[in-house]
């Protein structure tokens, strides 16, 4: 209650104050000292049973007036001033804020702004998604724009311990309870709305055009439903169990593009969904190699690759002689055989889940640096330019590279590494919060679904809005869907609105403090000067 004990003890002082003074009245005989100066007064007042108010002498008023001044000024009660809490905030940045008429976020928005006018000073912001970040707040609050909902999920834990880790009381704001106890420096809102919702969860795009796309729909109900899928102009309508995950597999033609979309309701951002064929074309690989074991080992190993189409010009990877600087494989003649053990760089793309230990190979002095050596002597190197690269391999009659498990990965693998490095986008799906990598000039131009063009920044597309972009690089053009496809977040049912915790909050001294001492001060050096004096009787 009071901001230190001596306001309590100067308040108690004051009745004592008073029944020194009645005491005083009351003797005739023995002197009773002031209460502060301990000075005998030796006025003695008149035998009296009753107590008269102009009996009490000015050292009394004097001395009960330095005791109020003193228990005001250390008072906080009446005085004190709530001090704004420094804290750290952590924001839910998953799209079941979106849910709601006023949806979690604009509550949660309305609610922050209030605790930053009247309670809480922010230090740092951190935005709970599929990815941290946090900020430095700005006077202008311009960061609450950032707040926006637009993730696929939402890492509350990580959040929390980096905000704990401050050093300072945290905030949390979402729309569900608390999973667990919080610790004593947590305050958690939620302003969430129970309600029954229905979603698409999931997309499992396939890389290859010919095989379909499974589409998963939610049913986050405690009863049935009856619900109407939309595939671009055709209706099909999907029974739903309680709690049911269906999926749905759909057709996507060459250069295609479907939008599925669902009937309305609580939360509309997980309703519809774009589905773009596939943006990624088998590689074009050309054969040169005249050498009649290694061309059949390679026609065995390309023919049941998905991912490759065998070409007689505009190749993307050769097998023989260099080829108008593209990729290309080269086996060199070698002679000096080698059993193992070997020394691999198993950390390279060429190399993944390649085992060498009953492998014997020829080995010889190779260009470039050495994926698979012995010694001076290699059987794998490579040479890596600015648009393409050599691979070397030693091979001769004694070797059992053809045969050996080895062959056929390393094969597999330098497609998939050929088709990763190519200057276009990997996957054409993606969810909220999502981070792709697109190997594109910078010079690449991003359409988004509300029309808006923004340049492709250092070859990272990160989206926060749902639906169909649009990538052009030159006179290439790709479609890329972006969705919110969440079970946890589309699952509205343990949504809740409440406060948990508590952190105290400090008062700041009173403004008042001050001057209150200072007038106490002076009340006092004037009754000890009228004391030394001898005005006082």
């Amino acid at each position: 209650m009071f901001a230190a004990p001596l306001a309590l003890l100067s308040l108690i002082s004051i009745p004592v104050l008073l029944g020194i003074y009645w005491l005083r009245g009351k003797s005739r005989r023995h002197v009773v000292s002031s209460h502060i100066f301990f000075q005998s007064i030796s006025t003695r007042a008149p035998s009296s049973k009753k107590w008269y108010a102009d009996r009490l002498p000015p050292s009394f008023w004097l001395e009960a007036l330095v005791l109020a001044l003193l228990s005001l000024a250390l008072a906080n009660p009446l005085f004190g001033e709530a001090q704004k809490m420094r804290v750290c905030l952590v924001l839910d940045q998953s799209f079941s804020m979106l849910a709601g008429s006023p949806s979690a976020l604009e509550s949660a928005k309305s609610e922050l702004v209030r605790l930053m006018d009247e309670e809480i000073d922010v230090q740092r912001v951190f935005f709970a998604g599929s990815n941290l970040t946090s900020h430095v707040p700005d006077q202008q609050r311009t960061w609450i724009n950032a707040w926006d909902g637009m993730d696929n999920h939402a890492n509350l834990a990580e959040a929390i311990q980096s905000a704990l880790d401050v050093g300072l009381p945290v905030h949390v704001m979402t729309d569900h309870a608390a999973k667990g106890p919080l610790a004593p420096e947590v305050m958690w809102h939620a302003f969430g709305t129970p309600a029954e919702n229905v979603g698409i969860v999931a997309v499992h795009r396939s890389p290859h055009p010919d095989e379909p796309t499974l589409i998963q729909i939610g049913n986050f109900s405690i009863h049935p439903n009856a619900i109407t899928l939309k595939i671009n102009d055709q209706r099909v309508v999907v029974e739903l169990a309680t709690r049911e995950l269906k999926t749905i597999p759909v057709t996507v033609e060459s250069d295609g593009l479907l939008r599925l979309e669902l009937d309305d309701d609580a939360l509309a951002i997980d309703n519809q969904v774009w589905v773009a064929s596939s943006a990624r074309a088998p590689v074009r690989v050309l054969l040169t190699e005249d050498r009649e074991d290694l061309n059949r080992a390679l026609s065995d190993a390309l023919d049941h690759h998905p991912d490759v189409v065998l070409v007689t010009e505009n190749p993307e990877l050769v097998f023989g002689d260099p080829y108008e600087n593209q990729w290309h494989v080269q086996f060199v003649a070698a002679d000096q055989i080698l059993k193992g053990p070997y020394l691999s760089d198993k950390r390279h793309p060429l190399l993944e889940g390649t085992s060498w230990s009953d492998f014997v190979g020829c080995f010889a002095e190779l260009p470039g640096r050495p994926l698979v050596w012995q010694g001076q002597l290699s059987l794998v190197t490579v040479l890596e330019g600015t648009s393409s690269k050599s691979i070397y391999v030693g091979y001769g009659d004694h070797s059992n590279l053809l045969r050996h498990s080895n062959f056929p990965i390393m094969i597999w693998n330098l497609v998939r590494w050929r088709m990763n490095a190519r200057d276009q986008p990997r996957h054409s799906h993606t969810n909220l919060g999502s981070t792709l990598r697109i190997p594109l000039a910078p010079t690449a131009l991003l359409t988004d679904p509300a029309g808006r063009v923004q340049e492709l920044h250092e070859g990272v597309f990160a989206p926060r809005m749902v639906g169909l972009w649009t990538l052009v690089a030159g006179e290439s053009r790709w479609d890329l869907t972006v969705a919110a496809s969440s079970a946890d977040e589309s699952n509205l049912l343990s949504a809740v609105t409440g406060t948990w915790g508590e952190i105290a909050v400090e008062k700041s001294p009173s403004k008042w403090r001050g001057p209150l001492l200072l007038v106490a001060l002076a009340v006092l050096l004037g009754y000890g000067w009228l004391l030394a004096m001898g005005r006082l009787r």
